[in-house]
């Protein structure tokens, strides 16, 4: 495939970190037409096209003139409880806890589509998830902690958004060549749906038992395994451990300016 070449992501999160995941280390671009349920990688990028109204044309057009950028992307080694290991690449955001939990939850939701099917998943594991014990460590973050302590959720961001529109990582970008982390206490309910809407504007980092760090690299230990999400599709009930971290410049997207 030629350096000029463009792979068009036909589909939301889970279709771009497929496509994204075949193209790291070639040469051809990545080019993103939203139309799934979230789409929160596409909204990173300059596309300045309508979809309801474009024609064919208009869209091919778009994605052979438009300039491209390289882009960082997350890396994740991921231990389960039976002592298997599995890598994989996330372009968008990976979820542990909570996080892990609700994409779970989102996948048995087809019928309901966009944001709304998020907000059901999050309000419904928000009534029966219990926090997991979690220990993190960041050298280049300045996280050190000793001893495990009980978590909600853990969000690492390489784009600001997740879940159709949780702004979970506000000041986020794709090309900075950093991760944004944000991790919540073990919150009783009524303070977590307290916090809840002012995620939907990146303004929870100002509640007491919220935490947001930049970092490129990262270890999460978990004991008990934590159920995991990366772009939104879940890919571990009990991993225990997590090493996270960036690929700067790893992927060429178009539509970043």
């Amino acid at each position: 495939m030629d350096a000029n070449a463009v792979v068009i992501a036909v589909g939301g999160d889970g279709t771009v970190h497929e496509v994204a995941a075949g193209l790291m280390g070639g040469m051809a671009s990545l080019g993103v037409l939203p139309v799934g349920s979230g789409n929160d990688f596409a909204s990173m990028l300059d596309n300045p096209i309508d979809l309801p109204k474009a024609s064919a044309t208009a869209v091919i057009d778009f994605f052979q003139s438009s300039p491209s950028r390289a882009v960082d992307v997350g890396w994740v080694v991921f231990t389960h409880a039976d002592g298997t290991q599995q890598e994989a690449p996330f372009i968008n955001s990976l979820g542990a806890g909570l996080e892990g939990a609700v994409a779970g939850t989102v996948q048995r939701l087809r019928s309901i589509k966009g944001l709304t099917r998020y907000v059901l998943a999050t309000l419904w594991q928000v009534a029966r998830y219990r926090p997991l014990a979690m220990r993190l460590q960041s050298a280049c973050g300045g996280i050190a902690e000793k001893q495990p302590s009980h978590k909600l959720l853990l969000a690492i961001g390489n784009g600001r958004r997740a879940g159709g529109g949780f702004v979970l990582q506000p000041k986020a970008s794709i090309t900075d060549g950093y991760l944004d982390v944000c991790w919540a206490d073990a919150l009783p309910i009524w303070q977590q749906l307290r916090i809840l809407p002012s995620v939907f504007v990146g303004e929870h980092g100002q509640f007491d038992g919220v935490h947001q760090h930049a970092i490129q690299s990262m270890e999460i230990e978990c004991d008990t395994g934590m159920p995991v999400h990366l772009d939104g599709e879940w890919v571990a009930d009990r991993a225990i451990r997590l090493e996270v971290r960036v690929k700067p410049a790893a992927l060429s997207v178009v539509g970043l300016s």
